[in-house]
C-alpha cells in the first residue's frame, strides 16, 4: 500500500483566503522565509489526518476559522483508490472513491470515542495493525505511529530520534515494539495472540490439576444434597436480576433512538445556518444588492448595525449548535456502548447461572450428578477434554517465534540497517561510528555529535531506516516528509552535499516533501532544485517575503472547489451559490 498526496487546499470559511498547492510524485520543495509557514504545511497535513499533536503550533492559523482538505491517492494491488480527508476543527470527513463519506464528529481529543473510531478506520484503510502497551494492556497504536517513520519535524526531529510526536512517549517498550512492527520481526497481533494462548493454557492447566485431585479431595458428596434447597433461592434472585437488566436495555434503546433523532435534527439545523450565513455574506449594506428587488442595500448606519447583529447572532448560534452536536455524538456513543454491554451481560447471565458454584458443587452437578458414579464419569470426561484442549493450544503456540528466534531476527535486520547507515555517513562528511551503541538499530538512543554533524547523522539514520523498512512485506508506505533539511549555519558546500545525498538515496517508491528556508537567497532555490532529477515541484509560501504569509487572497476559480469541499464535509447544501 502506497499513499501519495495530490493536493492540499486550505481556506477560510468566509472564502477570502486560501492556500492551494499540488504535489508531484517525485520531489516537492516547500520554500520561503523563516516563520513564513513552511512547517505549518506539514502540520496541517497531519492535522487533516486527525493528528492533534501540533494544534498549539497551528493556533494562529486555526483562529482564522479554516477548513483543511487533502486529496490523496492510494496504490494497492490491482488498482488505485482516491482518498479525500477534510477537517474543520472537531469535524473530520473521509471520502473513498465514490462511496458515501464517513464522518467523525468530535476528533479534537485523542481519548474521545470519535477519535478512537477514526484511528480504527484509518488502521483498516492503510492495513496498519500495530498495537502498543499502555496501562497493562495492548491497544491499537495512535495515528501518529503510522507517520513516525516518514516524518521528521523541524523542532525535535533533527536532534532526538523518534521524537517528532510526543504522544508516543507514554507507551511501554515503545522502541522495540515500533521496530519489530516496521521490520516485520513480530507483528502486534501475533504477540497478542501468543499472550492469549499462554493465558488460556495457564487456566486450562489449573483446571486439569483441580479435576485430577477432585476425587481424592472431595469423596464426601453429601453437600450436593444440601445445595439443592439453597439453589432455589439463587434461581429466584437470578430471574429478578435478569428481568431488571432486560428492562434497562429497553429503556436505553429507546433513549438511543431519541438521541439519534435529536442529532439528525441538530445537523439539519446546522446546514440551514451555514446556508443562511452564506447568503447573508452576500447582503452587505452599501456593497451588495437586495436578492429580491436587485436594488442596492442601504448604507445607513442602522442597516449596517442590523447586518452585523444578525451575523453575530448566527455565528453564536452555530458555535452553540456545534457544541451541542459534539455532546450528542458523545452521548450516542456512550449509549451504544451501554447497549452492547447490557446485551452481553444478559447473554452471559445464563453462563453465570451455569457456572454457579457453591462449595465445589455447581449447577451442572446439581442437575446431572445425583450419584458419586455420575460425578466420577463427568470428572473423567472433563479431564479428557481438557487434556485434548491443552495439547491443541500447545501445538498452536509452537507456530509463534520463541524469544531466541525474535532476538535472532532483530540482529539480522539491525545488521542490514547498520551496513546502509554506516555507508551513508561518509557521503555526508560525518566521522565514522563504530560503537554498537550508535550503529545497532535497537541500541541507538542518541549520537555523540552536535551541530551540523549531528544533523547529517540523523539525516543518514532516517534514510537508512526508510530504505530498510521498504523491504518489509505488507508495510504501508507514506510520503517522506522532511521539515527543514538545512540548518542556519550550513555552508553552501554542506547544503549541496545534503541535496546530492537526498537525490541518491531517496526512496523511489515514495513521494518526498522537504522544506528549505530561503532568507536573502531566493535565487538559490532554483539551484537547489537542479540537484534533483525526475519530477519536481517548487511550492512558494506566500509572496516569498513576508512572515506568516501562508494564506493569500482567494481566486474566483477556487470558489467552486470550496463549495464542493463543504458539501463533502457537512452534506449537500440546498443552494449551489458561490461564497
Amino acid at each position: 500500500m502506497n499513499l501519495t498526496f495530490n493536493r492540499l487546499f486550505v481556506f477560510t470559511k468566509d472564502g477570502r483566503k486560501t492556500f492551494d498547492s499540488s504535489f508531484v510524485q517525485g520531489v516537492n520543495i516547500i520554500h520561503g522565509p523563516n516563520t513564513s509557514g513552511k512547517s505549518t504545511i506539514f502540520q496541517l497535513i497531519l492535522y487533516a489526518f486527525g493528528i492533534n499533536e501540533y494544534k498549539e503550533q497551528l493556533k494562529d492559523i486555526l483562529e482564522e476559522d479554516i477548513i483543511v482538505r487533502i486529496d490523496c491517492m492510494i496504490k494497492v494491488v490491482g488498482g488505485e483508490i482516491n482518498l479525500i480527508l477534510i477537517r474543520d476543527d472537531e469535524y473530520l470527513t473521509i471520502k473513498v472513491n465514490e462511496e458515501p463519506a464517513s464522518k467523525f464528529l468530535g476528533v479534537g481529543g485523542n481519548s474521545s470515542r470519535e477519535h478512537i473510531r477514526l484511528k480504527e478506520y484509518l488502521g483498516n484503510l492503510f492495513g496498519f495493525t500495530m498495537h502498543l502497551e499502555g496501562k497493562d494492556e495492548y491497544k491499537q497504536a495512535p495515528i501518529e505511529a503510522m507517520f513516525l517513520p516518514y516524518y521528521v519535524s523541524q523542532s525535535l526531529g533533527w536532534v532526538y530520534l523518534r521524537k517528532s510526536f510526543s504522544a508516543l512517549d507514554w507507551f511501554k517498550n515503545f522502541k522495540n515494539d515500533f521496530f519489530d512492527y516496521y521490520l516485520g520481526i513480530e507483528k502486534s497481533e501475533d504477540r497478542l495472540a501468543k499472550q492469549r494462548l499462554q493465558s488460556e493454557l495457564y487456566e486450562l492447566r489449573q483446571k486439569h490439576n483441580f479435576y485430577a485431585n477432585f476425587e481424592s479431595t472431595n469423596q464426601d458428596l453429601t453437600i450436593a444434597q444440601i445445595a439443592d434447597e439453597r439453589f432455589i433461592q439463587f434461581s429466584i434472585q437470578f430471574v429478578k436480576d435478569h428481568s431488571a437488566e432486560k428492562s434497562e436495555l429497553k429503556k436505553t434503546e429507546r433513549l438511543f433512538v431519541l438521541k439519534c433523532n435529536e442529532l439528525a435534527k441538530a445537523e439539519q439545523r446546522r446546514l440551514l445556518l451555514l446556508e443562511v450565513n452564506r447568503n447573508h455574506s452576500l447582503q452587505m449594506p452599501g456593497i451588495n444588492k437586495c436578492p429580491t428587488c436587485e436594488q442596492p442595500l442601504s448604507a445607513e448606519p442602522e442597516s449596517i448595525y442590523h447586518y452585523f447583529v444578525e451575523h453575530n447572532d448566527s455565528d453564536n448560534e452555530l458555535k452553540i449548535l456545534n457544541n451541542n452536536i459534539k455532546e450528542l455524538a458523545g452521548e450516542i456513543n456512550g449509549l451504544e456502548s451501554k447497549i452492547k454491554k447490557l446485551r452481553t451481560t444478559i447473554k452471559l447471565s445464563y453462563d453465570v447461572l451455569a457456572s454457579y458454584d457453591d462449595q465445589n458443587v455447581n449447577y451442572d452437578n446439581w442437575l446431572n450428578n445425583k450419584s458419586n458414579v455420575k460425578l466420577s464419569e463427568n470428572v473423567t470426561s472433563s479431564l479428557g477434554s481438557i487434556s485434548k484442549e491443552i495439547s491443541e493450544k500447545e501445538g498452536k503456540l509452537e507456530d509463534f517465534k520463541t524469544p531466541e528466534q525474535v532476538e535472532y531476527d532483530r540482529k539480522a535486520k539491525s545488521i542490514s540497517f547498520q551496513k546502509m547507515f554506516t555507508s551513508y555517513l561518509p557521503q555526508l562528511d560525518v566521522k565514522a561510528l563504530t560503537d554498537d551503541r550508535y550503529t545497532d538499530l535497537y541500541k541507538i538512543s542518541a549520537f555523540p555529535y552536535q551541530g551540523v554533524e549531528l544533523h547529517n547523522t540523523v539525516l543518514a539514520y532516517h534514510f537508512a531506516f526508510n530504505n530498510t523498512i521498504r523491504n518489509t512485506k505488507d508495510i504501508h508506505r507514506f510520503p517522506f516528509l522532511l521539515d527543514g533539511i538545512f540548518k542556519e549555519d550550513m555552508t553552501p558546500a554542506t547544503r549541496k552535499l545534503i541535496l546530492d545525498f537526498i537525490e541518491r538515496q531517496r526512496p523511489l517508491d515514495s513521494q518526498i516533501i522537504l522544506s528549505i528556508a530561503n532568507d536573502n537567497a531566493s535565487d538559490m532555490i532554483g539551484q537547489y532544485a537542479e540537484a534533483f532529477t525526475g519530477r519536481k515541484h517548487l511550492i512558494l509560501i506566500g509572496d516569498g517575503m513576508k512572515k506568516r504569509s501562508m494564506l493569500v487572497d482567494s481566486s474566483p476559480l477556487q470558489k467552486a472547489f470550496m463549495t464542493e469541499t463543504q458539501q463533502i464535509l457537512y452534506g449537500t447544501l440546498k443552494s449551489d451559490e458561490d461564497f
